[in-house]
């Protein structure tokens, strides 16, 4: 809705609120009306009209608009009251796999494809996230990723781009900048964009380096869609980051997808802030989609059963099916409704269904009509926590959530969606737990994946890859 002034806007909103969305308490708090003397005493000061101007703020940042937010929100909820949930009537099989050995004859074919066409990439970064859970007080991506040189995840991913693009210019005799576009959040934005400008980019170009702030979304207070307000001011409501699925909505909206296609990009690269292996296996799979001609490419790790990561599988229901990646805590009832027995080891420990790594390959232009259509509107889920097993009562307030691999099932209907599979020790070390967590999971048998098992794996990542080339 395009509005010109505030007395413009309230009317309308008062309006859906009341009327469409059954959001009375809402009203109430503005007008201070039937209100506990604590928001009364909150509001009697307050400008009457902030939960006005943030709406029309949310209304004009997320995909659907407001809204449209709030319906999918209480759809979602009234699935959740009646137990229904979004693998309803699906049926569960094993995912398109193309498996690699990386010391094969057909890991340097796929290699040589790939390398050919590494000028015709761009790549996406996801660097949302904080440091505290880990114990570094910062932003993730300025974590060093190993003890030596105390490099640091972007500036490492920097590097990587540069020997790429020095790659290119020894091979085609032309110089290439590779696009960088990087994801950021409410509490990432400004340390990132500090973080570069204080390093002068690590050697990129700032032209070629493109940052989007992702916006957050309102949550719900109960199972019934009652939309929640801040604990401190209840004329503002509650928000929360999105998930990291926001990506593809925000590299639509800012008309990157069109201007990457005009710059004749053939392959977008999607990867996450603290998996330094990334880059090593790229031109790979790149050489895989082509080959193969896979729309979107996930590259996977064996994974053991339990282990709590996202599981690839593929789905099926009627004469439609999509490979997906299902949540390690939804994967065991799954199974069991399409008739496994579970998520049991093969003979050599492993699941049979690969782990997700969220390197992603896309196929440029599928993926430039995908978003056309979808308008980078992404599958949604909410995961509430009850308080006292009461299935009416949150914990805490939820939000709709994204995953950014779950673009899959828009992709699905465009081609073949699949998986390469790769050693874990080559394409996937990332840090996702503090010391005492990832010994934890040791004592479990399970990839600690911390701090100092990161710099130990890309050591022996490379121990091996130089005695490779001795051999």
């Amino acid at each position: 809705m395009e509005t010109s002034s505030i007395h413009s806007y309230v009317p309308y909103w008062e309006n859906i609120l009341k009327e469409e969305l059954q959001q009375p308490h809402l009203l109430q708090v503005n007008r201070n009306d039937n209100s506990s003397s604590k928001t009364q005493e909150l509001c009697k000061n307050a400008d009457v009209w902030p939960l006005y101007k943030q709406i029309e703020t949310i209304n004009n940042e997320i995909p659907g608009g407001f809204i449209d937010y709030v319906k999918r929100g209480k759809r979602l909820l009234e699935n959740t009251k009646k137990g229904i949930t979004p693998l309803e009537g699906y049926t569960l099989e094993y995912p398109i796999l193309e498996k690699i050995d990386t010391t094969s004859k057909d890991f340097i074919e796929w290699d040589r494809i790939g390398t050919s066409d590494l000028r015709y990439c761009a790549f996406a970064l996801v660097a949302g996230g904080l440091g505290e859970r880990l114990g570094y007080n910062g932003i993730k991506i300025e974590i060093p990723f190993e003890l030596t040189t105390e490099c640091m995840y972007i500036e490492y991913y920097a590097k990587m781009l540069l020997a790429y693009q020095n790659l290119i210019q020894s091979q085609d005799h032309q110089f290439v900048d590779l696009p960088l576009i990087i994801m950021t959040g409410k509490e990432t934005d400004i340390p990132t964009k500090a973080l570069l400008k204080k390093h002068n980019f690590f050697g990129l170009k700032k032209e070629q380096v493109f940052i989007m702030q992702q916006p957050e979304v309102p949550t719900f207070s109960d199972i019934h869609g009652h939309l929640a307000t801040k604990p401190d001011d209840p004329t503002c409501l509650d928000m929360k980051p999105h998930g990291h699925g926001d990506i593809h909505h925000l590299i639509y909206s800012k008309g990157l997808s069109e201007e990457l296609l005009k710059n004749n990009c053939k392959w977008l690269v999607f990867f996450q802030d603290t998996n330094s292996l990334t880059f090593h296996c790229i031109p790979a799979v790149i050489g895989v989609s082509k080959k193969r001609n896979f729309v979107m490419n996930v590259v996977t790790v064996s994974r053991q059963p339990n282990e709590n990561v996202g599981a690839m599988v593929m789905l099926k229901k009627d004469d439609s099916n999509v490979v997906c990646c299902i949540e390690y805590n939804y994967l065991e009832s799954t199974l069991k409704s399409s008739g496994f027995v579970g998520d049991v080891p093969d003979e050599n420990g492993y699941s049979k269904f690969p782990g997700n790594t969220n390197i992603i390959v896309m196929n440029m232009s599928v993926y430039h009509k995908t978003l056309e259509a979808s308008k980078g509107a992404m599958p949604e889920i909410i995961n509430p926590k009850f308080k006292d097993n009461n299935p009416s009562i949150f914990k805490s307030s939820a939000r709709l959530e994204c995953l950014m691999q779950d673009y899959s099932w828009i992709m699905s209907k465009y081609g073949n969606v699949a998986c390469t599979n790769l050693p874990r020790e080559f394409c996937f070390s990332s840090l996702k737990n503090n010391l005492s967590d990832a010994r934890l999971r040791d004592s479990k048998g399970l990839a600690p994946e911390s701090a100092l098992t990161c710099t130990a794996v890309i050591k022996f990542n490379l121990y091996n890859i130089y005695m490779s080339y001795c051999s």
